[in-house]
Formats: structure tokens, sequence, C-alpha cells
């Protein structure tokens, strides 16, 4: 950016390579790089200014097919993930929001501030009928555009507060009928330790990918939710769940009986990890050929969680182990036992002394 002072005041900042020229007491602007000197027009605000800069932009940097115009949604893209809070973000999470901001294509030439929040809806409405793809987009903008306002590209941001489509309590349980069938379907090793792991530490799908070998002392495991230490932690705070979860006799006699060729539990033969999108991959095609297509691996985490709510496991237990940042979290489990109990006990009650025949 260029600022141009005059009678003591600064003038309007000018987009990169644009200079302001002064001649006969009136002001010329121009686009200057290198050996490229090409008059624009004079009002930088005007949409014909915009063309002429995106053209003129575009012969001195690599989007000559497509220019990026000046302020435009695709430029907030480009700086968006070229900024510290993207490069922050986990290589899934970069990757998963690279995909759905593909989504607002048809507003890339837009000015960011000009984008509004029945936009963002309807580009949402367009993707399908994936919720939770949905939401990720939102999310994605939202977060774009929070950091759009501290890089001057608008004031707003019209992805805030839009209502969540997808229901976290999507993921439905297990039932017995479920586990007896996948453990009778001869999973491939990898596959079984997973779904051991999931079971009886109710940790996430990444994390148990990402869990040595060394982080297990024979009684439980030391285990960092979130990110490894190199990508610290969890959106912009940072933070590093640590937790100790001890290991439940099921899952260390399995654990004794098993040979690991690798530094993770969750390995292929050769002992190499298993990336997270094939994992999904071959862990669907498989839940789906024995009849489970309802069934998701993150389904395990709230089993455990529901399991131990009907158990009598108070909220603090239910927070200990599934790592929940605050007890709210922990509550939908034991808030729906505690529902089911005290129904019971109602009818009990009205069977015992409503005589109402």
């Amino acid at each position: 950016m260029n600022t141009i002072h005059g009678s003591g005041t600064a003038e309007r900042l000018l987009p990169l390579y644009v200079v302001r020229v002064r001649a006969k007491g009136k002001a010329y602007l121009y686009f200057r790089f290198k050996g490229l000197y090409r008059r624009l027009p004079d009002d930088e605000r005007s949409d014909e200014f915009k063309r002429e800069y995106a053209k003129a932009f575009a012969s001195v940097s690599p989007d000559i097919e497509n220019p990026i115009i000046h302020h435009s949604v695709r430029a907030l893209i480009r700086d968006f993930k070229t900024s510290p809070e993207y490069n922050r973000l986990a290589p899934k999470t970069q990757a998963d929001y690279g995909r759905v901001l593909d989504y607002l294509a048809p507003y890339g030439d837009f000015q960011a501030d000009n984008l509004r929040r029945q936009h963002v809806i309807l580009a949402r409405n367009h993707i399908g009928k994936n919720t939770r793809t949905q939401d990720l987009f939102v999310q994605a903008v939202s977060r774009m555009f929070s950091i759009g306002i501290d890089l001057g590209y608008t004031d707003r941001n019209p992805a805030a507060r839009i209502e969540r489509l997808n229901d976290p309590e999507s993921y439905e349980p297990w039932d017995t009928e479920d586990h007896r069938r996948f453990r009778a379907s001869g999973p491939p090793q990898w596959m079984m330790t997973a779904y051991m792991l999931g079971v009886w530490t109710a940790q996430r799908e990444g994390d148990i990918l990402r869990l040595a070998r060394a982080r297990y002392d024979g009684a439980g495991f030391t285990i960092r939710q979130g990110r490894p230490e190199a990508k610290r932690g969890k959106g912009r705070k940072g933070e590093v769940v640590r937790l100790y979860i001890t290991a439940a006799k099921p899952l260390r006699e399995y654990l004794a009986r098993c040979t690991f060729p690798g530094l993770l539990f969750v390995t292929d033969d050769a002992g190499k990890p298993i990336p997270p999108t094939e994992f999904r991959h071959k862990l669907r095609e498989h839940l789906n050929g024995i009849g489970l297509t309802d069934r998701h691996f993150h389904g395990l985490r709230h089993t455990t969680a529901t399991a131990l709510a009907e158990l009598g496991g108070s909220d603090a237990e239910i927070q200990a182990l599934l790592g929940h940042q605050t007890r709210q979290m922990a509550e939908r489990y034991t808030k729906k036992a505690r529902q089911r109990s005290l129904a019971g006990s109602a009818v009990k009650k009205l069977e015992e002394g409503w005589d109402i025949e």
C-alpha cells in the first residue's frame, strides 16, 4: 500500500503498486511495477478502476488467467490462507476449510464488504444435504471474516450467529448388537485396535490415530487431545488438553495379546501410520458391508459416555474421561440418564398409587 501525504493530511490508502502522480494541479493514478507503468482510472473506488487494476495486477501476478480483484472475496480467501491464524490450524482443518471455501466461488469477485448474511446462507444451502459440511462451511467463512475485519476488508462478519443445522447428537451410540456384529466381522488389527481404544478410552478419532505406544505405561495412557505440540491446541486459544486415562481390563488384555509393528497403536502391517482420510474410508466401507450404515467411529465416544451416565457416572467423571472443557458439555449425557431414570420412577409411582380404573 502507498500513502500520499499532502497539506498535512494523509490521503486514502491505495492498492499495491498503485501510485498517485500530481501534474498541473491534478492527481493521476498509475500502476507501477518494475518496467510496467500503466494509467488507471482516477477514482480508486469505482468499478472501472477495480477492473483495470485487476488486469494490471494480473500481468505481474501468477493469477493471470483469473486475476484477483482488490478487496474481493477471492482476495480475502487468499489472505486468510496466508495468515498466521490459518497456519496455526491443524493440517486437516486447513484442508477442510480450503475445500468448503470453494463454495464461495459464485461470489468470488464480490467486494468482501458487500457479502451479506443471505449470500452465506444461499451458498450453504446449495452445498447439499450434508449438514456437517454445511456447518463447516459457515464456520470457515465466519473465521475467515473475523480475520478479514482485522485486515481491513470489512467491519462486519456475515457468517456470525448463523444457526447450526447439524445435531451434535447425530452420532448415535452403538447398541449391544452393533458391537457384537462388528467384533464378529473379523476386522483387520488396526481397525480392531482403533475400535477397542475408542470404546474404552472415549477419545476422538484423531487422538487415537496419533496415540503412540510409548504413551501407554501398562496401566493407562497419557493423552494429548487436539493437535500435536507443533500446532498448539484447538482454535486460537493454544491450549493442549492433557489427560491420563486408566486402561480398562478388557483393553489391557487385548493390547497384551497383540503385536504392534510400529511406534503407534494404529498402523498398517508395515508399521506406518494410517492417514485419517484412509482410515475413515476403509472403516466406512467395512461398516457398510456389515449393515452398520448409520454408525460412525465418533459414535463410540457417545456410546461410552452414555453408558457411564446410565451407570450413575457423575458429570465430573464424564468430563474427566472425555476431556470436556466445561461441565455443561458432560451434562448432556447425565441429563438424559437422569431424565430416563426419573421418568421411570414417576411411571412406577403412577402404577402403584394411581387408581384410575
